[in-house]
């Protein structure tokens, strides 16, 4: 079963319990091209800072 879900020895997992299961779930993060795909836009709002760094930003900057 593990070899045909793609699991092998020392793969990172995450096991969640719901009533009447148990769920193993190969923990894989995506890569910066899989997050790229996903990104909508439209879902997404198009951020952006509409305003100058205040608080720690400013400090960071060094906008004080």
């Amino acid at each position: 079963m593990a070899k045909t879900a793609g699991v092998a020895e020392g793969s990172p997992v995450r096991v969640t319990v719901k009533p009447g299961r148990i769920v193993i779930d190969i923990d894989v993060e995506p890569t910066l091209d899989q997050m790229l795909a996903a990104f909508d836009p439209q879902k997404h709002g198009s951020e952006v800072m509409s305003d100058r760094p205040v608080g720690m930003e400013a400090f960071a900057n060094g906008d004080t």
